[in-house]
């Protein structure tokens, strides 16, 4: 189906990238399987990766972490059972780890062995 049909129908119901279902959207020969909404948390990268595998064709993922292999840190968030307080700081902190590469965060709490791209604070004042 073509994504501007895909997009026109359902505009009306989007409503929040934290709330809005996982959309993939397929050729007509089933070359390419496009995830369209919702990648990260809403899965839809992985349903992308999913349907493509089935139908023999390739998924397009366009979500910048996925695409510059950054870690995406929603996911590890979300891996780690950890709860965001801001979504918005959450936003910022990924835009700065996929336009410079890696960032440093606080925890107050032990973390597993970190990804390659995060690196810890001790003073959450820095």
């Amino acid at each position: 189906m073509a994504t501007g049909i895909v997009v026109r129908t359902l505009a009306p119901l989007l409503q929040d990238k934290r709330l809005d279902p996982a959309v993939v959207v397929c050729d007509e020969k089933g070359r390419f399987a496009v995830s369209l909404l919702s990648g990260h948390l809403g899965g839809g990268n992985a349903l992308a990766r999913q349907v493509a595998a089935i139908l023999g064709g390739q998924a397009v993922i366009t979500t910048a972490s996925d695409v510059l292999g950054r870690t995406a840190l929603d996911l590890w968030a979300h891996a780690l059972d950890l709860q965001v307080a801001d979504k918005r700081a959450l936003t910022r902190i990924m835009g700065k780890l996929v336009n410079h590469g890696s960032v440093t965060l606080h925890s107050d709490y032990p973390l597993p062995e970190l990804p390659d791209d995060i690196t810890m604070q001790d003073d959450p004042e820095k």
